[in-house]
């Protein structure tokens, strides 16, 4: 009742309405699901002291949004986004990931006011048959970078890359060697706006492929799925554990989750790890930052 002539205007850039969290990721898992809107829950499972199982959520569909051809399509253009458009900085090197990044003003006093910003990432991972949907939500950043492409996309990727790397998290590894991305992703520079690039993608990865070479330092996600049982788990590719001695807390970590590993901080301020840097292990193994008694 309060909206004015303006209304059908400001609703195109995202202005005079609010969703929670909660309702945006679940507005996105539609369209992960192929139209269908499924119920949201917080919590997985409830179980007894004792470990008996008392509760658990399972999948309900609430109706279908839209239909499965136009679900297809939008992923497809959220594939864009990542490999071409505004938010570049989600991508991951050997799996695709769609999205979409928001940058909005915030409002003060009941009005919006410039320099004051949200700005937000909602990723699809993988972006060809989504297992994840991921929410970045940023208040009020502050610096030259507020947009979410800038500042909330990377830190799905940061997301992204930890989840890969931790052996318990709940991803369908057979499902991720089926959907591995086979050759380097496009270069934002071939992709102009329009359609954000989605139907020139097939045709750009053909050409990048045949004149680029992976950066120094790429991170590459090597998933082997035995031929002869399907059903046995994915190993991925051994690695060099890095050297993070000079590296403080937090970029240690996160220089270790970028190689595939799991990390655990046994001594926060002790400098080195165990396996010893250029120990070549499994990814996905646990690497202990800093030493017990150090």
């Amino acid at each position: 009742r309060h909206w004015g002539k303006t209304t059908p205007q400001s609703i195109l850039m995202g202005y005079e309405i609010a969703v929670t969290p909660i309702q945006l990721v679940t507005a996105y898992s539609a369209i992960a699901n192929g139209g269908n809107l499924i119920e949201p829950h917080i919590v997985k499972e409830v179980r007894s002291p004792g470990g008996e199982l008392l509760y658990r959520a399972e999948p309900r569909v609430i109706r279908r949004v839209m239909p499965a051809e136009v679900a297809r399509r939008v992923q497809q253009m959220l594939l864009g986004v990542v490999q071409g458009g505004t938010a570049t900085k989600a991508d991951l090197e050997m799996f695709d990931v769609g999205g979409k990044s928001g940058t909005a003003r915030r409002t003060v006093g009941g009005s919006y006011r410039a320099g004051n910003y949200t700005a937000s990432f909602v990723g699809l991972f993988p972006g060809n048959d989504p297992q994840y949907v991921v929410l970045v939500k940023l208040d009020s950043p502050t610096g030259a970078r507020f947009h979410g492409g800038d500042i909330a996309a990377p830190v799905t990727s940061v997301v992204l890359r930890a989840a890969l790397a931790a052996r318990d998290a709940a991803l369908n590894r057979n499902e991720l060697a089926r959907v591995e991305r086979r050759d380097p992703p496009p270069d934002a520079s071939l992709n102009g706006p329009g359609a954000l690039g989605a139907a020139r993608v097939g045709q750009q990865r053909a050409a990048v492929a045949a004149r680029r070479e992976p950066d120094e330092g790429t991170l590459s996600y090597v998933i082997e799925l035995p031929a002869a049982d399907p059903a046995a788990p994915v190993v991925l590719a051994p690695r060099s554990v890095p050297d993070v001695g000079a590296l403080g807390l937090r970029d240690a970590i996160r220089t270790l989750h970028s190689a595939g590993f799991r990390v655990r901080v046994v001594n926060s301020a002790a400098a080195g790890t165990f396996p010893v840097a250029g120990t070549i292990i499994g990814q996905g193994t646990l690497v202990q930052l800093g030493r017990p008694g150090s």
